[in-house]
């Protein structure tokens, strides 16, 4: 399923991976204080819910709004979500002629979380954009796709079973989802399951660190994505994303891709500990 390994599934920090080039970016879960060389810190997250493959780019056109759903297994907390994204060399030339043209391009990407339909945290910030010039120019040779992902980071927040999990992300430049060809949901766990990729991420050459991704399976503790993608044609340029998703906007939307989850990461980020 072209999933990645283990070493990529962290949630701790939205790092953008263009070509050979990588860029930290520390908008959310890792501080300042744990970036200091000394005392050597471990920064721990439990993913309770998280998909990479590349396997199929969906191409996402300019001046639209993804709405990505999401439903919530049991009892998890969550500070932090990470959308993964791409920009094939199909559309790279349309996508930095766009941007250079918007006029405020700061607002050319936002990313929005809404919980129960209420917006509870958003980013605006280009980010995958300004990575992928970067990488442009400090890349030689021909880029076949550029890999990046924008996230959003807020307080710890608790989900039960009976609250509504939403994904918005408004673009005016086209790129593309990495997703997962999937069935359903059930597939979906299959897949954290047996690449470990939810639970406790982050302690490496420690025994029975828990919770296991077993362990979140067996105690029903997940979050599964709808594999369907549903699309908003946005007439003209944003700087804020809605307060709430109200009917109206939301009948708008169609599926663009259907049996495809879009490769995501959510989980709850804990303080670093501190080896010294």
């Amino acid at each position: 399923m072209g999933m990645v390994s283990k070493s990529k599934a962290l949630l701790i920090a939205a790092v953008v991976v263009i070509a050979v080039v990588v860029l930290f970016v520390v908008w959310y879960f890792v501080t300042l204080e744990s970036l200091r060389p000394l005392p050597y810190v471990i920064p721990e997250v439990i993913n309770y819910g998280f998909l990479q493959c590349d396997n199929r780019l969906i191409i996402i056109p300019g001046n639209s709004m993804v709405i990505l759903r999401y439903h919530v297994h049991g009892n998890v907390t969550i500070n932090g979500v990470v959308i993964y994204m791409a920009f094939p060399a199909s559309i790279i030339n349309e996508t930095l002629t766009a941007f250079s043209k918007l006029p405020n391009q700061n607002d050319a990407l936002i990313v929005g979380i809404y919980v129960n339909g209420r917006l509870i945290a958003s980013n605006n910030y280009p980010g995958p954009i300004l990575g992928l010039k970067f990488a442009l120019n400090n890349t030689v040779g021909p880029i076949s796709a550029a890999y990046t992902d924008d996230g959003v980071g807020f307080p710890t927040i608790k989900l039960t079973q009976s609250d509504t999990l939403t994904v918005v992300i408004y673009s005016a430049v086209p790129y593309a989802l990495p997703s997962c060809a999937v069935a359903n949901e059930g597939e979906e766990v299959k897949l954290m399951v047996e690449e470990h990729l939810i639970g406790l991420i982050g302690v490496y050459g420690v025994a029975n660190v828990t919770p296991t991704a077993e362990q979140l399976y067996e105690e029903g503790r997940y979050i599964t994505e709808e594999p369907v993608i549903y699309i908003i044609n946005v007439t003209s340029p944003i700087s804020q994303l809605p307060q709430e998703l109200t009917p109206g906007p939301l009948a708008e939307a169609r599926p663009l891709a259907t049996g495809y989850a879009p490769s995501f990461a959510m989980g709850q980020s804990l303080p670093p500990k501190s080896s010294g």
